[in-house]
């Protein structure tokens, strides 16, 4: 089987190299914007050309180091239960984080420091203390939130962090043996003697039933099997992970599944490595 989607997680799409390149255009271009405007007071006294090249570079870097970041984040959020759209909120604060403390070093640099005691006297002296610099990373996690909007919605699906769909006859008879208190959102499945280990997003349970037997009711569901004991839905997925030949598949709400070598074309097949 396989199917065509981009990697779960990939809010800014960067794993997907043929898109690369239009997607650091987007970034620069909301860069020039940025240094255009000098938004927060900021490189206020250097003239355009320094201010452009600062903001583009920064914005491409926050784009380079977005992907690692939303590939800890995501899942953390989501496996405690909490919305898309709050995970992508939380994600847009952390990512301020290191863009916050690069504006600061570039302050710095414009200001003219070329020691630490002239450094120190810019940061001591930094505007309404520390309500300032509380101002200023409240600036920057906006501006930053707008960016990850803009890109999330030109190249990523923020409803729905998938590009695979679930139709809702899928797998049907094997969801109407799942008890209600866990959902029908599935996760992965794993052998356990006669029966099949079924983790949702909700929770989990045990079907007595072979593998192999769940597998022919979920033939039309969007998921395929890693191992010989594993399944896994499509949409779980988050990233596949290397270990010498052992090869790891990490899923939504934090689980791991081994994925052996019988199984990893189907994950080359569908993007995942």
């Amino acid at each position: 089987m396989k199917i065509k989607l981009s990697n779960t997680y990939d809010y800014w799409g960067l794993s997907e190299s043929k898109n690369t390149a239009k997607k650091i255009q987007v970034l620069m271009f909301a860069g020039a914007i940025l240094g255009i405007l000098a938004p927060f007071g900021t490189t206020e006294k250097a003239s355009l050309l320094p201010r452009l090249v600062y903001w583009m570079s920064l914005i491409v870097f926050a784009g380079l180091i977005a992907q690692p970041i939303e590939r800890v984040t995501f899942p953390y959020f989501l496996k405690k239960g909490f919305h898309v759209f709050v995970a992508y909120v939380g994600f847009s604060a952390i990512l301020s984080g290191p863009v916050f403390a690069i504006i600061i070093l570039g302050e710095i640099a414009f200001y003219g420091a070329v020691s630490i005691q002239q450094a120190s006297s810019f940061l001591l002296n930094f505007e309404y203390g520390i309500w300032g610099y509380l101002l200023l990373y409240g600036q920057v996690f906006f501006i930053t939130l707008l960016i990850n909007g803009l890109t999330g919605i030109i190249y990523g699906k923020p409803n729905d962090v998938n590009a695979v769909t679930t139709p809702t006859s899928s797998g049907k008879k094997f969801l109407a043996r799942l008890p209600r208190e866990i959902g029908t959102d599935l996760v992965c499945l794993s052998m356990e003697d006669h029966y099949v280990r079924t983790h949702t997003a909700q929770g989990d349970a045990l079907i007595f039933m072979r593998l192999s037997d769940a597998l022919l009711e979920l033939e039309d569901y969007p998921g395929f099997q890693i191992h010989r004991s594993w399944w896994v839905a499509v949409r779980a997925i988050t990233h596949v992970t290397k270990e010498k030949r052992r090869y790891t598949v990490h899923l939504n709400n934090g689980m791991t599944a081994p994925a052996s070598q019988t199984y990893v074309k189907l994950l080359k097949e569908n993007g995942f490595i």
